[in-house]
């Protein structure tokens, strides 16, 4: 699907060099259509069960170096290609992500190409935003050398990569609420303190990466968090090598995956059952995947969804309006969030011991499909 290249599933053509985005969001929106038509769209389908269809849904597809997650239609534009082809990855690769981090991709692989609005021009005042189209590969395409330059898994470099990524998000973080002026003098020296051990560690990694130690140092340390930097480095001074990090950062993955299993709490349900409208109804998917919920429908609702996508792309491919797909993706991440907001809300009730006889996921009033704005 979308530009999909495996063995299997050829796909579309590659995108000409004369309007790459046009090309690469008709095969995008192409695709989304065909899998919608043939049925073997993410969203529908499922094991029949008590009269009703049940998808167990997977947690959404995520960036593995960054760890940050494919949002709107590129996250079922990925869906569908990676179900298509077969693979179980939920996890994607971009290759210049993987060079960076001495990871390879294997020759023929498997990829999907979606597009993200990263500039924009100054049209008459207004931002116009230039879309860029971003090839992802799926993690399980890449690979390392080792010593003897066999190939290996990469799970090493992944996982410090995350960890160094996610790093300057918790001194974010830790610098917000100390500057909150409710907290404590005490807690706001704790919270430089902890923020002067992740610059450490990524004063490590650059080190032995041959990153630009003195840049990170001037840019990115902060008065408050040297003098406890200082302290560290003065007591540990040794630099661990890449693999002792790639090591323990492949520990602290380990140990947060044990973590989660320890706290798993019941599969939750996100119910679609006479759930007609589009949006509504791929909103409510995209929240079970979110949640790792069973996503609960019926035949009816399946149906006529399908129907209403497949109708409005057509009208809009009809107008060449092909953007408006990924304006339904959009709506559609809007709706999931409002749908995981009120589970944990009502969740959160629950475990308070409040009654609360509201549905899991209540309906928005149904909509016509002239207002539906895809």
């Amino acid at each position: 699907m979308s530009d999909v290249n495996t063995s299997t599933n050829p796909g579309t053509s590659k995108p000409s060099e004369k309007n790459p985005y046009k090309d690469a969001v008709l095969n995008n929106c192409t695709a989304l259509r065909d899998a919608n038509e043939n049925g073997t769209a993410c969203y529908l389908g499922g094991v029949e069960r008590d009269g009703k269809l049940v998808i167990k849904t997977r947690k959404p597809i995520t960036n593995a170096i960054n760890g940050n997650e494919i949002r709107g239609t590129n996250q079922l534009i990925l869906q569908n290609a990676f179900k298509a082809a077969k693979l179980n990855d939920r996890e994607v690769v971009v290759f210049e992500q993987a060079e960076k981090n001495g990871i390879h991709i294997r020759k023929g692989s498997p990829f999907a190409n979606i597009t993200l609005p990263n500039s924009y021009d100054l049209v008459d005042g207004k931002k116009v935003f230039k879309p860029n189209i971003v090839r992802e590969f799926p993690k399980s395409s890449c690979f390392a050398f080792d010593e003897n330059g066999k190939p290996m898994s990469p799970a090493g470099a992944f996982a410090l990569a995350k960890l160094n990524s996610q790093r300057f998000n918790k001194v974010n973080k830790n610098r917000a609420i100390a500057h909150n002026e409710k907290t404590s003098p005490e807690l706001k020296e704790k919270l430089y303190e902890s923020n002067a051990y992740e610059h450490k560690k990524a004063i490590e990694y650059l080190t032995v990466t041959g990153g630009n130690v003195e840049e990170y140092r001037n840019k990115n340390i902060q008065e408050n968090e040297l003098k406890y930097l200082q302290a560290i480095e003065a007591k540990n001074p040794e630099i661990p090598t890449l693999e002792q990090q790639k090591g323990r950062a492949i520990a602290e993955l380990k140990r947060m995956e044990e973590f989660k299993k320890e706290h798993a709490v019941e599969v939750p349900v996100i119910d679609a059952t006479n759930t007609h409208n589009p949006v509504d109804y791929v909103g409510k998917y995209m929240a079970a995947c979110k949640l790792e919920a069973e996503f609960v429908t019926d035949k009816e609702s399946q149906k006529e969804v399908q129907s209403r996508i497949f109708q409005n792309l057509n009208k809009n491919f009809e107008t060449n309006n092909y953007d408006s797909a990924f304006t339904f993706g959009a709506e559609c991440e809007e709706r999931a969030k409002a749908i995981i907001s009120d589970f944990r809300k009502q969740s959160y009730e629950q475990q308070r011991g409040i009654t609360n006889e509201r549905p899991i996921v209540q309906e928005r009033p149904e909509q016509t499909v002239d207002a539906i704005s895809f």
